[in-house]
């Protein structure tokens, strides 16, 4: 190992900087490939390096609900990994090929085929979790419309998140 000839090793601790920022204060959001409008009751909420957009609907506290809008070069992974690293998210077991064409549905999305999931986790001794999601492939990218939260809080929204979606 290369060092500065110190014996003591040393651990730091140091907070990471806020650096997001708000996409628009405009309900129209897009990119060069979609278009999306939000929903006059969400609010929108700080995007990162990752989302496109972000807002929080249905609620606060334990109640709220999270939507994101995300986009990724090529297939992003697939669909079956990304419908898998969902279902880890609200405590379901992967699938596999067979089983997630059960799960999945057709949608289309600004003129686009895609894919479309409703996920609900299981109950515990709390409302079990619910991710709605959206996926679909345009001019080389793969975009995800999630929706994610308490089960009756996500239901609250759906007609909303279709509408966007």
């Amino acid at each position: 190992m290369i060092g500065c000839r110190d014996t003591e090793i040393r651990v730091y601790d140091v907070p990471k900087e806020e650096t997001s920022v708000i996409a628009t204060r405009s309900s129209e959001h897009s990119d060069r490939d979609l278009r999306w409008t939000r929903p006059d009751s969400w609010t929108e909420k700080a995007v990162t390096s990752f989302r496109l957009a972000s807002y929080a609907a249905g609620g606060e506290g334990e109640k709220a609900v999270d939507v994101s809008v995300t986009a990724f070069p090529d297939r992003a992974g697939g669909l079956l990994a990304n419908i898998n690293r969902w279902r880890g998210q609200i405590e379901l077991q992967p699938v596999d090929d067979t089983e997630l064409h059960g799960l999945v549905s057709e949608i289309m999305i600004a003129g686009h085929p895609g894919s479309y999931v409703d996920m609900t986790g299981p109950a515990h001794d709390h409302e079990p979790s619910r991710i709605i999601g959206a996926i679909v492939s345009v001019d080389g990218k793969t975009w995800f419309f999630k929706m994610t939260g308490p089960a009756g809080s996500v239901e609250s929204e759906l007609t909303a998140f279709h509408e966007m979606a």
